[in-house]
This record gives structure tokens, sequence and C-alpha cells, in this order.
């Protein structure tokens, strides 16, 4: 006989259709998600945990003579660190009349809000690396042992220390001295790498509008003297923007952070974002079901390539 409600499956469909644009938005300008390559390094699992060792190299090269042997370097491993995937999820009771009444708005209002709060967790989760990278927080230190921003970090190849922790607020000398810290940054084996070549500043909200102006002007931001800006001129730094990093998160609207494309902030995802829909008839209590889980964690096994600032001291101009 024919009917005027809606079919459950059909309706799964559409919220599914809801669900993955939530999961996958389209950014605006600046704005950035744990989606980011360029924030976090993407990398699938297929196990419930993942082991990282930290990499060193075996140096800069030797001076050779004619005859002498090819100079024997010898890389080395150390530092292991697991990390162990996390499930998050919900799920949503739905009247069975809504579907009889054709309630479809209702429906999808109660399916968006849930995966609009899955969404939230999963980047309240990712972005805690940055939150967390002044304190010596467990789940968020490197494997030397240390907070991801740290004034006394340790090569595995070297006696040598690595600072890469800087307390001045956001302006044109703090960016300066955070590429140097950043580009001169020396990697495991003692070595300079390319890949701490500064690619992304990274900021809380409050401070967005200040960077893009101190990075992105054509003259120098600030100032009466008509100086290039070698920041827009010359480095073609992106500046982005999280609102997990401030302080309405729990971190601070000071916090900024510059990354190389080198830098091992990585996102590893075990099991994207899936959903299940019981029908009333699965139920004891007659209500369709409507669920979604994700399994995935973050880890930074190593410092290098990265530098941030907390902002604790100075004041802005």
């Amino acid at each position: 006989m024919p009917t005027s409600a809606l079919n459950p499956r059909v309706v799964r469909t559409e919220l599914d259709r809801v669900v993955y644009s939530i999961f996958n938005p389209q950014m605006k300008p600046g704005f950035v998600s744990v989606a980011d390559k360029r924030i976090f390094n993407q990398i699938p699992s297929d196990k419930g945990s993942e082991q990282e060792e930290i990499f060193a190299g075996s140096g800069y090269w030797e001076k050779r003579g004619e005859t002498q042997n090819v100079p024997l370097g010898q890389s080395k491993f150390g530092q292991k660190v697991t990390y162990t995937h996390t499930e998050f999820s919900r799920q949503e009771e739905i009247p069975k009349h809504f579907f009889d009444d054709a309630k479809f708005n209702a429906i999808t209002n109660i399916v968006k809000a849930m995966m609009n709060n899955g969404k939230s967790t999963q980047e309240l989760n990712g972005f805690a690396a940055f939150r967390n990278a002044f304190t010596a927080t467990t789940g968020t230190l490197t494997s030397d042992g240390l907070s991801l921003c740290n004034n006394s970090h340790t090569l595995l190849n070297s006696s040598m220390t690595v600072d890469n922790y800087l307390t001045a607020k956001l302006g044109d000398d703090t960016i300066n001295e955070m590429i140097q810290k950043l580009a001169e940054m020396k990697g495991q084996d003692g070595v300079m790498s390319f890949g701490t070549d500064p690619e992304v500043l990274l900021t809380a909200c409050y401070n967005f509008k200040r960077a893009c102006e101190l990075i992105e002007s054509e003259l120098s931001a600030e100032t009466a003297n008509n100086a290039i800006n070698v920041y827009s001129s010359k480095y073609g730094i992106y500046v982005a923007q999280s609102k997990f990093l401030g302080a309405a998160a729990g971190g601070s609207d000071h916090y900024a952070f510059l990354l190389g494309k080198g830098h091992q902030i990585n996102r590893y995802i075990r099991e994207a974002i899936n959903t299940w829909h019981r029908t009333w008839e699965e139920t004891n209590n007659r209500t369709f079901v409507y669920g979604g889980a994700y399994r995935e964690t973050i880890g930074v096994p190593d410092f290098v390539g990265a530098v941030g600032t907390d902002g604790t001291t100075g004041a802005y101009a």
C-alpha cells in the first residue's frame, strides 16, 4: 500500500551525505583542520597501534684522498615510542514517528548536531599536540621525553641540544627569530636539514590578522618605513589558524608555531568516519538508531621541523 512515510534506508543515504560533508569540509581561507597535510602528516594505519623510532643519519660527508677508502657512515635508530589508537563514537535514538510523519528536518538536525560535535572532538583531540606543545603532558611528548617546544631537546646521534622554544609575543622580531631557529635547526645527526625551511605559520584566531599583516603585507607591517616585507617577498609562508588552538579550546590566544615541510607532527588514521543505522524493528523501544565512529591518534615522535612561541613575554607592537 502506498505511504507518504520516508524510507529509512533512503534517509540513511541522505544522512550519510550530511556526515561526510561535515567530516570533509571545505575550509574557509586560512582555517585548517586535522586533515590538512601542511599541519599534520596523514599516515594510514592497519594496526591497533603505531610504533615510531627516531632516525639519525651518519652526519656530514667527509673529504677523501684519491687512494683512501670511502668514509663509512653509520645511521642509527632509537627512542622507540608507541601510539595506541583511540576510538571516538556516538549514536542517537530517533523516534519512529519522525520517519512515519516524514519529519526529515528534525532527523537531519539530530544527526547534523551529533556529527558536528564528532568533528569538533576530532579537531580538539588533534590540536592538543599544539595546545600542549609547551608542557610535559602525557601523550604529546616527543620521543626524547620532552614537550614539542623545549629549550633542551637532545639529539640521538650527538651531545648537542636544540632549543625550539620562544616566549615572545608574535611580532616582526619574533617571526624573524623563529625563521632563523627553524632554518638552522640541526636534525638528529647534527646536520642542518632542508626539511626545516619555513612553510607554515600556525596561530590561534586571535593572532591571525596580525600574522597575515606581518607575513603577507607588501611592505613591512606597522611601520612608517617603506621597506620591503621580506616574509612576503622571499619566504612564501602560508598563514593558518585554528579555533582549537586558542584560549576557548583550553590553549592560549598567544600561541604560534612555525613549521617546516619535514616536521613530524603525525596523524595516524586507523579508521575514518563510518556510520551505522538500525531500524525500529531491531531495537527494544521501537526507535531508529543512527551512529558514527572513527579511530585515530596523534603522535609527535620528533621535534625537528617545528618552532613555537607561547607569547608569555613582551608586548604587541
